[in-house]
């Protein structure tokens, strides 16, 4: 997981590596890097390959009803990407109108309230999103071999036995000081966020999926602790579980997938992570700068 802290040196060794990929990258290496006058990154993003290309991120105008794709405009086949999926799982049709230049009064920020005088691939919405959340925009492919997992109404159902939370603490040699449960999805799915005791300067926060048929999967954010900045810039050293949410998931061909933004103090970071063993490994990332003015 990379810090925010460090985006900045990373693009610039990005930028002077540009015919080079990175180690455990494949063979596709896309990013983009909008800067503004005072040298803050607004959006890099790091794509693998295989079924990726069906899959783009984008953000909205203020009402909901148009989308601006956070891809560089020569880099994919924008008139594709025909549907988004919203959090709840439910499809919502694109139309592609055309790639829209920044305006000359563009602030490098990707929000609603700039929306107007950003530039990209620009699409009309058939109904209404949500202003604020990264978009997830698809083509026709991207759920030909994978099905969208639906959030459930919170039961109330104790997700762990005593049993379950002593493997848990056994494993990582911690005890849990906080949880939070994030409810369940329609495949039988279970999700809930766990912190964990600190280690002397070491802390860890984990997802926790627990699936139909039992199987426990973890995804780690581990942190060194520090009073102004451990997992996020200016976090004040606290992990809000509130500031990450499941934007999507997936019963993929490989296992359980899912997608996440995460809100810093200075932006947005969107992730799509795909089941590896009794873990996730990250497929495509995407950030948003949105920094007051």
């Amino acid at each position: 997981m990379i810090k925010l802290t460090f985006l900045i040196p990373l693009i610039l060794l990005l930028t002077s590596c540009s015919n080079q990929s990175e180690p455990g990258e494949t063979e596709d290496l896309n990013q983009e890097i909008v800067t503004a006058a005072t040298d803050t990154v607004s959006l890099i993003e790091i794509a693998s390959v295989d079924d990726l290309e069906f899959l783009e991120f984008g953000f909205c105008n203020e009402a909901g009803t148009k989308v601006l794709m956070l891809k560089p405009p020569d880099s994919v086949k924008a008139a594709n990407f025909n549907t988004v999926i919203d959090p709840s799982g439910k499809l919502v049709p694109l139309t592609y109108k055309s790639y829209k230049a920044p305006s000359k009064n563009d602030n490098y920020r990707q929000t609603p309230y700039n929306f107007n005088e950003s530039g990209g691939h620009s699409y009309d919405v058939k109904g209404k999103l949500d202003a604020w959340n990264t978009v997830l925009m698809i083509t026709d492919e991207f759920l030909l071999n994978r099905k969208i997992a639906r959030s459930q109404p919170d039961t109330g159902v104790e997700m762990f036995s005593e049993e379950e939370r002593k493997f848990i603490e056994k494993k990582y040699g911690r005890k849990i000081k906080k949880e939070q449960d994030a409810g369940g999805y329609d495949n039988g799915a279970r999700m809930r966020w766990l912190e964990f005791e600190p280690k002397n300067d070491s802390l860890l926060v984990s997802i926790y999926f627990k699936l139909a048929d039992g199987q426990k999967l973890f995804l780690d954010f581990p942190a060194v602790d520090d009073e102004i900045s451990s997992w996020r810039v200016d976090d004040g050293g606290q992990f809000d579980f509130g500031s990450i949410r499941i934007l999507a998931v997936f019963d993929g061909p490989e296992g359980l997938e899912f997608i996440n933004d995460w809100m810093g103090a200075e932006g947005s970071s969107t992730s799509y992570w795909k089941q590896k063993d009794n873990s996730f490994a990250e497929k495509k990332s995407a950030y948003r700068y949105m920094a007051p003015m």
